[in-house]
């Protein structure tokens, strides 16, 4: 999918995390081959220079000229929305899967850096844990990395869902990779 600008046949296109510069040689709509595609488009795209075993969920692709890094470290701001009956509270060392756009990764919070109250101002530092409800400040670590924004960069990259056991527990944003 198209989540932002444009792309043509003949353009030279970045694939991320990889770094690996390609040009799309067609583009695909609807079934229909286009010249071009724009922001909301659901795209198949054909590349020269890339092999299809090189490309997997999650990788992105963005102008060569300003590559989105890959991360395994984000500061994110996540809202609590229900926990599992027998984990009921959120603290470091919790583990769960990080969902950003079509990425799916394991993640550990390794450190709860402030509660915030309904203003969005801190309420308590360092919080040891949060309750369903809470909104925190943590930082979160990722097995493998993955192509993430900060939300006030690029929206489509920096939104994130986190699941533990195929429930979600909490919706975030991105507020700084690493």
């Amino acid at each position: 999918k198209v989540e932002v600008g444009v792309c043509f046949v003949g353009q030279k296109i970045c694939v991320c995390p990889n770094l690996q510069e390609v040009k799309v040689e067609s583009i695909v709509v609807n079934e229909n081959e286009v010249e071009g595609a724009g922001t909301g488009e659901n795209v198949l795209l054909r590349c020269s220079g890339l092999n299809e075993n090189e490309v997997s969920k999650g990788h992105v692709i963005c102008s060569r000229f300003s590559p989105i890094a890959g991360a395994t470290e984000v500061i994110a701001q996540v809202v609590i929305l229900n926990l599992l009956p027998h984990r009921p509270l959120f603290s470091a060392g919790y583990n769960a899967v990080f969902h950003a756009h079509t990425a799916e990764e394991e993640c550990t919070v390794y450190e709860i850096a402030a509660e915030l109250d309904k203003t969005g101002k801190i309420s308590k530092k360092n919080p040891a844990y949060a309750k369903a409800g809470a909104t925190i400040i943590c930082k979160i670590r990722l097995d493998r990395s993955i192509c993430l924004e900060a939300y006030e960069k690029t929206m489509e990259l920096g939104r994130f869902t986190l699941r533990d056991e195929g429930t979600t527990i909490a919706i975030g944003r991105v507020k700084k990779v690493r």
